[in-house]
């Protein structure tokens, strides 16, 4: 069983969907986007990959949170700024990549960020849809809210 099923929901939220901050939203975006771009530069990618990876690291964060939470729709997938600005982003990095100073260090603060956003967004998100509170990882590992069954 997925460690994702031992969430317990205590409530039912309605169809309405989440109000997450859209400038915050789109922020997490640029920020994995440029992060990928990045990476894909390290790697020697060529435009087309670096975009690609841009936009995987850039909205594969919403997208994750909302299919893990298996609720209400994707928001990121109805978003209609988030891939041009993913591959906007992507492309004036890739581009002109001397607009990052010292993409060494860049790197883990941008991942930090992007990541730091979705979490924050994915629990308030979690919240309103009536996901009670704690560590799923604790549940999952340790058969919390589960009976055992003897043998």
């Amino acid at each position: 069983m997925p460690i994702v099923a031992a969430m317990t929901v205590t409530s039912h939220a309605s169809d309405a969907m989440v109000a997450i901050p859209f400038w915050l939203e789109m922020f997490a975006v640029v920020a994995a986007s440029i992060s990928g771009v990045l990476v894909a530069r390290e790697h020697k990618l060529d435009l087309v990959g670096a975009v690609a990876l841009a936009v995987v690291c850039g909205l594969g964060g919403g997208l994750l949170r909302d299919m893990t939470l298996q609720v209400g729709n994707v928001y990121i997938l109805n978003q209609p700024m988030a891939l041009p600005l993913s591959i906007a982003t992507a492309a004036i990095i890739y581009i002109f990549p001397a607009i990052v100073d010292k993409p060494e260090k860049l790197i883990p603060l941008l991942d930090i960020i992007s990541v730091g956003i979705y979490a924050a967004t994915g629990a308030d998100k979690a919240l309103v849809y009536g996901f009670a509170p704690g560590g799923v990882h604790h549940d999952g590992l340790f058969h919390r809210g589960r009976r055992r069954h003897a043998a």
